[in-house]
């Protein structure tokens, strides 16, 4: 065999081996006595605060229940799931200054949870809030297959400023430039990756758009990614670099984008259906799904560790 080819063939693996030893996966197991399926959740103080759904046998949408979780899967508190979130098929939990917050995407309410009552508390509905830094408050509004609208009101001057999008669902900020991930599910499913250098160049508006009536304008951004082969639910950053995890052939992936393309760079060589709950800029925290439904779980980012938190109920196995 030519020596060439084969000292390449060795680069080649060393190059590959060291990238796939970017990430360190670490994976633990938890059994629960938990009925229903996995639903939206929070880690909060080092909690969980998640919903389970079960079928109920009288009517199409499940019956719900809320709980404060221990890490190691002990029910702590069962929390009364209010009239306003048993009535939705499509409900969204995240923090925001601090305090938990439901939104519903039907009716359009919006509850905070009484941290020390446990008691949910009616509030005036807010624009969908997604991300915060010191110069902007991002939020968006969604009319699903008839598109999205993703805005960047100015702290400063309380300028309202947007651009098109696809349902977005996570933003990254790096050398004072905003990546934002979306995925919209509609169809085959379709993501992009918006590139925005200066808020300020996109679109100045008075007020957010009516549902159905969603921003056309590509001003000030740049779709750098733009795909139906992919399924990203999340974006993130490490080493001042952004990573995407993608799914793929069954497996869940962290690739990078190299000239328009994503490149594998870590195999979790699980099957995973994840769903982005909360994002900072050091962490990030989802839920996933298996093909066994009573097999799912959590998982936490943290800089280049990816922790994924099976959770099984008693009496099964993997």
């Amino acid at each position: 065999m030519n020596r060439s080819f084969i000292i390449l063939h060795l680069l080649i693996f060393t190059l590959c081996n060291g990238q796939d030893k970017m990430f360190k996966v670490v994976k633990d197991t938890t059994f629960i006595n938990i009925k229903g399926q996995l639903s939206s959740s929070l880690l909060y103080n080092d909690k969980y605060y998640s919903f389970f759904e079960e079928e109920n046998p009288i009517s199409t949408k499940p019956t719900k229940k809320f709980y404060v979780l221990s890490r190691k899967g002990n029910i702590e508190r069962e929390i009364n799931v209010p009239a306003e979130i048993e009535r939705e098929f499509y409900y969204n939990i995240h923090l925001r200054n601090d305090s938990i917050i439901v939104t519903t995407d039907f009716y359009k309410s919006t509850l905070l949870l009484d941290i020390k009552k446990y008691e949910w508390i009616k509030i005036k509905s807010k624009e969908k809030f997604i991300y915060e830094d010191s110069n902007y408050f991002v939020s968006t509004t969604d009319s699903g297959e008839w598109g999205s609208t993703l805005y960047f009101e100015d702290k400063r001057t309380k300028r309202l400023y947007e651009c098109m999008s696809i349902n977005p669902i996570v933003v990254n900020l790096i050398d004072n430039k905003y990546f934002i991930t979306c995925y919209l599910k509609h169809m085959f499913g379709q993501t992009w990756i918006i590139e925005i250098d200066d808020p300020l160049k996109m679109s100045f508006v008075t007020s957010r758009r009516e549902p159905y009536h969603e921003s056309k304008s590509s001003i000030g951004q740049e779709v750098i990614f733009d795909s139906v082969n992919y399924y990203i639910p999340t974006s993130f950053v490490y080493n001042n670099e952004l990573f995407h995890l993608y799914k793929a052939n069954k497996r869940v992936f962290v690739g990078q984008l190299q000239n328009n393309k994503m490149i594998n760079i870590s195999d979790l060589k699980d099957d995973l259906s994840l769903s982005l709950q909360q994002f900072s800029d050091k962490r990030q925290f989802l839920i996933f799904h298996t093909m066994k439904n009573n097999v799912y779980g959590y998982m936490e980012i943290i800089e280049n560790k990816i922790l994924i938190h099976y959770l099984i109920k008693k009496g099964k196995r993997i």
